[in-house]
């Protein structure tokens, strides 16, 4: 998506903006997202940068165009977004942040993570899921996404349909 929308001049120039704060880091998000393959994006670093690059970039055109929104939500990186939507962070700020957000998570070495969307209660999923499994989002009333260590997902995934089939 990023690749195609640099054809547009508004958007490249706030992209070759983001080049411009991440000089330091040695990334160079204009190539990174010209230049993308299948892997690309596995790496932390560069799913955040794009992402908010990308963002940010919208955000860009759509001022250029006129159009100031009447409410931004966001998130993940996406808050990062709102934040320099709102005037919170400048184009500078918006994109470091999120090149160190993903650098921490990077070297932090944390064990893989995930997420799984199951059919409670948020009061319900609260107290049934196991040690180190948390309720994450609130979809619905009876819509709850889990978050947790990977390995411990698929466990209670099986528990979960057990108990409820």
């Amino acid at each position: 998506m990023g690749h195609s929308l640099m054809q547009l001049p508004d958007f490249k120039e706030s992209i070759l903006q983001s080049d411009v704060a991440l000089k330091d880091t040695g990334l160079v998000v204009s190539r990174l997202l010209s230049e993308a393959d299948d892997t690309t994006f596995e790496d932390t670093v560069n799913a955040f940068v794009g992402l908010a690059a990308i963002q940010i970039a919208l955000i860009d055109l759509l001022r250029k165009m006129g159009l100031q929104p009447d409410g931004i939500i966001g998130h993940s990186v996406g808050e990062l977004a709102c934040g320099y939507a709102d005037g919170s962070f400048t184009h500078s700020e918006a994109i470091l942040a999120a090149y160190w957000r993903g650098h921490c998570i990077k070297v932090a070495d944390l064990p893989a993570g995930g997420m799984a969307a199951v059919g409670l209660t948020w009061e319900e999923c609260i107290s049934q899921c196991p040690h180190g499994v948390v309720p994450a989002c609130h979809n619905a009333e009876d819509s709850v996404t889990i978050s947790g260590p990977q390995v411990r997902l698929p466990y209670f995934s099986v528990i979960f349909k057990s108990e409820h089939t």
